[in-house]
Order: C-alpha cells, then structure tokens, then sequence
C-alpha cells in the first residue's frame, strides 16, 4: 500500500487491539527493527513517536499506527493487534481484511487513459453531449418552491463540500445517486 492511499484512509486513533495479546507482538517485533525502520512506523502513523511507544508497551494499538507497523514489519495487523493468530504477510488484501470491521473502506484507484481527439475528428463540443440544456435548467431551477430555493441560497461552501463527499460515498452502492452524482459534475464542468 502506497502513502497516498494510507494517508487517504485518515485512519483515527481508537484502539483497535487486544492489548494482553498485541503487548508481547508488538514488543517482539518492535525489537527486530532498526532505527530506520521504526522512523519509518512513526512517519507512516502521521503520529509523534511517544504514541507509537505508548502503544507498543501498552499493546492498546489504534489502526493508525497498526498499519504502518504492519507494512514495515511485513506482518499482518490482525495478528500484531491480538486479533488473529494467523501470521499472514502484510498486503494490500490483509490490510483491507484488517480494516473491514473497523468500517473503513479501502478503494484502489484503477487508472483510464484519456479519450484524445485526433487531428482527422476533432472533439465535438462539450454542451452537444450533455442530457440538458440552458432552458431546461431554467426550467428546472424555476420549479423549486421558495423554501428550496431559499435552502439551496443559503448553502455554505462547508455543506456543499460535505454533500458532495456524502453522495460520492453513496454513488458507490446506489444507482440514483450515480446519476445525480454524474449530472452534478456536469453541471459543474458547463459552468
């Protein structure tokens, strides 16, 4: 697992161990590595390095610190965390196993090439594709009633923000909110 998508995860700081078990894991495996490795555990945990010493010698171990120290060690963080015997390699498929219960969600980037007209076609405008137009947003915006319209006026950027975060996660498993989720960058590539 990469940085960028650790660092994505804003993983919190709850213990997330069994700390009788996690306590002697942790200490075995802190004592194998070496000064850089450990560096390495606090950089990746985004956390100072009193908190990845509190939670080695305490064994209560949040999965902010889990992970890294998984990654670094190669070992799974079920089983540094007490939860698992099971001695499995740390990848990307245990660390999402790891975190599943926790309610986070680990969502690998696939990559598309961009479609780029070429000299014999060129690309066809932007507005000829789109399912509206400038009337029927007219239309659109002219239907809603006062207290909508009034609603919608006093947005703040912060709720704007968190809407649009709120239905990207729900575009994920609701078709409806693919849709509208599609129409609003729409909108917002028009404008």
């Amino acid at each position: 697992m990469d940085v960028a998508t650790l660092k994505s995860l804003k993983l919190k700081q709850s213990p997330v161990s069994n700390p009788e078990v996690a306590q002697p894991r942790l200490q075995e495996a802190w004592s194998t590595l070496d000064k850089q490795q450990r560096a390495e555990i606090v950089e990746l945990s985004g956390v100072g390095r009193a908190s990845v010493d509190r939670a080695r010698r305490s064994g209560s171990i949040s999965a902010k610190i889990a992970v890294p120290f998984a990654i670094v060690c190669g070992v799974s963080p079920s089983y540094l965390c007490g939860l698992s015997d099971d001695t499995a390699a740390c990848d990307n498929a245990e660390i999402k196993k790891f975190l599943k219960p926790f309610g986070y969600a680990v969502k690998t980037k696939r990559g598309r090439k961009p479609q780029i007209a070429t000299a014999e076609e060129p690309a066809p405008p932007l507005e000829a594709n789109l399912p509206f137009t400038k009337d029927s947003l007219a239309l659109l915006t002219g239907s809603l009633n006062n207290a909508h319209r009034a609603f919608i006026e006093n947005m703040t950027h912060d709720d704007i923000v968190t809407f649009l975060l709120a239905l990207t996660k729900k575009a994920g498993y609701d078709e409806k909110s693919k849709q509208t989720l599609t129409f609003l960058k729409l909108l917002l590539s028009v404008s």
